[in-house]
């Protein structure tokens, strides 16, 4: 990826794309009069590395974990009642492929279990839709 210049008269954005056909698609979805140019070197973005990017995915998974238990708490709280053993073995066995990746830091896996997963009453879809914007915004980041 490299950075591209964003920009129609006084104003400017720099953002990182894959090329300059991307950069320009971009552009044109802002409006009419935006043009796409390579930023000069001074300019460039920095791309993590891969140890950077390994550790964002691990502390994004732990994240997740973290939101899961407080969401089960959440629940019990605005239901006034407590999740019972057996609800709580239930809810992590559907749950436990995206909990294991969560703690590997496998996001994209996450995000292609995650649509197969069925709601139900403690695992809501607004939990799922939740999850899987966060999980994408994170992808697309």
């Amino acid at each position: 990826m490299q950075t591209y210049k964003i920009s129609k008269g006084g104003w400017s954005t720099l953002q990182n794309f894959n090329d300059l056909a991307e950069a320009q698609a971009w552009a044109d979805n802002r409006g009419v009069g935006h043009t796409a140019i390579l930023a000069p070197d001074n300019e460039q973005i920095p791309q993590p590395t891969i140890k950077e990017k390994v550790a964002l995915r691990f502390a994004f998974g732990k994240e997740l974990q973290e939101m899961f238990i407080e969401d089960n708490a959440q629940y019990e709280v605005d239901n006034n009642t407590i999740i019972t053993t057996e609800e709580s073995t239930a809810l992590t066995l559907k749950l436990q492929l995206v909990l294991g990746f969560a703690q590997t830091g496998a996001i994209r896996d996450i995000a292609n279990v995650l649509p197969s997963i069925t709601p139900d009453t403690i695992f809501t879809q607004a939990r799922k839709d939740k999850y899987t914007a966060l999980i994408n915004g994170f992808l697309n980041s």
